[in-house]
């Protein structure tokens, strides 16, 4: 238990008593404390101002005129949003009934006139600290449950990710496994030039494992990972991709345009990453009938404080009923045989837009192609 000297300033009290000389005097010893007072003279006049004023305490008096003291806590407690303010009544009512009635109609303690200064001081005090640890159990408890539904997600999230992955970790060693025997059966039997064409293949899908491993591994970093958040050029972030993407974009014929891109707070790696691999995707999910354009464009809204950057493509576009999978590791959206990757680019994506508290989506474009819509806070709060 705290001492009687915690932090009481700003603390709301609410005095309900008609004899003018002890709301003098309790005014005056708990203004003195630092304590906000309210004052009624009647139980009407102390439910009227109750709901407005929302004090933290109520002293109240139990012989007043009207409604008196136990039929007025009594209401308080009745009503969801007052029933949890704590009640002690000052009476000079001391038979044992008046003071367990009081305890029934819904006091939390009972001071008995004429009353002790030290004492009032000391019994409110301690109501107040009931009452603060009280909402402190309250929060705790609300973010306890917070953190529990979003373990039980990050669990859920694993149990798919692992299951999944292990699948696709062991196809292609199934394959290397296949070729490697069939290079062992038919070791006499096979020409130089088959034997190439089965090691080319083995070392295609050790390329295919290996780049699996590494994006399994840069996702899961993304859970571990410390934020550290400073001012991020998006626009010399984008180019540096481009530039990084020479070969690819030469081999595809795409032309990447990038516009006007803020500063925002974020973290270079991540948006590096983010950038390439939505950039990667426009690449290569381009059309060989047009001439392939990727646009990177951006808006700021003055409401949320918020950029959304927008790339676009006229590339092959995506089927509508893949929206909701598409950020899901290892969604392929077409066969491993059209087109190269491992499916986790896109959820990578994901990962790193929530991780700086912005929104992925994607819609498709009325002339074709797809656009990825990425909005993300122009200020981060810097976390420990």
């Amino acid at each position: 238990m705290k001492d009687n000297n915690f932090e009481s300033s700003g603390m709301k009290i609410l005095i309900v008593d008609d004899n003018l000389s002890n709301l003098d005097v309790l005014l005056r010893t708990l203004s003195e404390r630092g304590y906000d007072i309210s004052v009624a003279t009647d139980g009407e006049m102390a439910l009227k101002s109750v709901s407005i004023i929302l004090p933290d305490l109520i002293l109240l008096d139990i012989l007043m005129p009207g409604i008196d003291g136990y039929e007025t806590c009594a209401r308080l407690k009745s009503d969801p949003a007052t029933k949890n303010i704590p009640v002690i009544f000052l009476s000079a009512k001391t038979d044992s009934a008046d003071i367990v009635k009081g305890f029934q109609s819904g006091g939390v303690d009972y001071i008995t006139k004429p009353f002790n200064r030290d004492e009032v001081l000391v019994r409110v005090s301690t109501q107040l600290q009931l009452r603060e640890y009280t909402n402190e159990l309250k929060m705790a408890k609300v973010e306890i449950k917070q953190y529990a539904e979003e373990l039980e997600r990050s669990n859920e999230d694993l149990q798919v990710f692992a299951s999944v992955a292990s699948h696709d970790l062991k196809a292609p060693l199934r394959k290397i496994r296949i070729l490697g025997d069939i290079l062992i059966d038919k070791y006499e039997e096979i020409s130089v030039e088959e034997g190439k064409n089965y090691l080319a293949r083995i070392c295609t899908v050790t390329d295919q494992l290996n780049l699996l491993i590494d994006d399994v591994l840069e996702f899961s970093k993304l859970e571990k990972t410390p934020k550290v958040f400073t001012s991020c050029d998006l626009k010399s972030v984008a180019k540096k991709v481009v530039r990084d993407l020479e070969v690819q974009i030469d081999e595809s014929g795409v032309e990447i345009v990038v516009g006007d891109l803020p500063r925002i707070d974020g973290e270079s790696l991540l948006l590096y990453q983010l950038f390439q691999n939505i950039i990667s995707n426009a690449i290569k999910y381009h059309r060989d009938d047009v001439a392939s354009v990727v646009r990177l464009a951006s808006s700021y809204c003055s409401e949320t404080k918020s950029w959304r950057i927008e790339v676009s493509d006229n590339g092959i576009g995506i089927d509508e009923q893949h929206f909701d999978k598409i950020f899901k590791p290892f969604e392929r959206l077409h066969g491993s045989g059209e087109f190269e990757g491992v499916g986790i680019g896109l959820a990578t994506c994901h990962k790193i837009v929530k991780r700086l508290n912005g929104k992925i989506t994607v819609r498709n474009n009325a002339e074709g192609g797809a656009t990825f819509t990425v909005d993300l806070p122009e200020k981060q709060t810097q976390e420990a």
